[in-house]
Formats: structure tokens, C-alpha cells, sequence
């Protein structure tokens, strides 16, 4: 019965991957003691991203209108030339260079994936300064992937060095690929995912007879 009832749970799961967008997360950017809120977009990049957050980067100085700083992994790229960029906003350069733009400038040279804006960048370039500088980017609390979700209860999740730490007692939670298929299962509080191809997953998490769904990034 178990069985059955998680089958129905992933044909409805599949349903909603393709039907709802979605929702922005909410980002806290940290330099000095001066924070700054962002807003993320609904792309691959971001999904991976966010799977590498927190971040505490020394972001280096480029053309008196960016910082940058060269991530240890490449993420997925769907890159544009963007005619205006503009001052807070957030972009990949390539497949590796997380960029924070604080000047706004005409683009005709480079092209870039969006990956979100400061909501207000009043400060932030002056908090930036004019060389290299220490900066932190974090979830905002209770920002947690939850794009698909068919209970209110929210169960809390982080993935983190090839593993999923779920919080949440007798938990049981389901890794499945686009198509249906289960991938690996665990009853623990801790998964190793070391051994899953990297892209586009499910995850499913069953805490007493309730369940959330979830769009991640492995």
C-alpha cells in the first residue's frame, strides 16, 4: 500500500515539476558589517548555486564596476548578451565566474547568465569599495527550495558536500530523476548522493505520513 501511495505521490510530483514555476529565493549578501538582500532567479544556474551556499568569498576587482570571484566548480550556463547591466545585479560569466555588478553600464562585449539583483543596492557600492573584498553570500532564513510542495508543513533540508541532511525525525526521503524513477531512498536523517549523476532531480520527504516535494540541483 506504502508503495502504491508513493507511486500516485510521484505521478502528481512530476505533474507539478513541469506545471509551476518556481519561487524566487531570497538571498543575504554580506560585506563588512553592511548586508543586502537579494532576489534569485528561477534557472539552472541558480538551483546549483544555491547548493553551494553559504559562500565566504574575497571577490576581486574588475573595470571599476564589478567584483568577481572564480567558483571551484562550473555551473550550468544559458547566457545573453545584456544590453544594460545594471548596478546590484547578480550574473555568471562563463561557467565559473560568479560577478556583482555595482555600477550601472552599457554591455556590448560580454554575455552573461542572470542569476538575480540586490533588491536595493543604495550603499552597496560604497560598502564594496575599490579593490578586492571579503564577501559572504547565504540563503535568507527560511528560504529553503520549496517549489513544489503539496504539505504546509515544510520539512528543512541542505545539500552539502555530495550529501542531503534532512532535519527532521523518522524521516524517510526519496531521490527521483525526471521521468519517475527512484533513484535511492533513505530512512536516516543523511543521505550520500556522491554516487548520482549530476542534474535535475526530485526530492521527496515523508515525515509521519506527510510529504514535501522538492526540485533540486545535484
Amino acid at each position: 500500500m506504502k508503495r502504491i501511495s508513493l507511486s500516485i505521490a510521484i505521478l502528481t510530483l512530476i505533474f507539478l515539476f513541469y506545471a509551476n514555476p518556481v519561487i524566487s529565493q531570497s538571498l543575504i549578501i554580506k560585506v563588512g558589517d553592511k548586508s543586502f538582500t537579494a532576489t534569485l532567479y528561477d534557472n539552472s544556474s541558480t538551483l546549483a548555486l544555491k547548493n553551494m551556499l553559504p559562500l565566504d568569498m574575497n571577490m576581486s576587482e574588475l573595470n571599476n564596476n564589478e567584483k568577481y570571484y572564480y567558483l571551484p566548480i562550473s555551473l550550468p550556463v544559458s547566457s545573453s548578451m545584456i544590453s544594460v547591466i545594471r548596478e546590484g545585479d547578480i550574473m555568471l560569466y562563463q561557467s565559473n565566474y560568479l560577478v556583482l555588478f555595482y555600477k550601472t553600464f552599457n554591455n556590448t562585449s560580454y554575455r552573461y547568465t542572470k542569476l538575480g539583483y540586490v533588491d536595493n543596492p543604495e550603499g552597496l557600492a560604497a560598502a564594496l569599495g575599490n579593490g578586492n573584498v571579503d564577501v559572504s553570500f547565504s540563503l535568507n532564513v527560511g528560504s529553503e527550495i520549496e517549489d513544489i510542495k503539496i504539505e504546509k508543513n515544510e520539512t528543512k533540508y541542505l545539500i552539502r558536500d555530495s550529501h542531503i541532511y534532512v532535519e527532521a525525525d523518522n524521516s524517510t526521503f526519496y531521490i527521483i530523476d525526471t521521468r519517475g524513477r527512484l533513484i535511492k531512498e533513505s530512512s536516516t536523517s543523511i543521505m550520500n548522493i556522491s554516487d548520482i549523476e549530476s542534474g535535475f532531480y526530485i526530492l521527496l520527504i515523508e515525515v509521519e505520513g506527510k510529504r514535501n516535494m522538492y526540485k533540486i540541483f545535484i
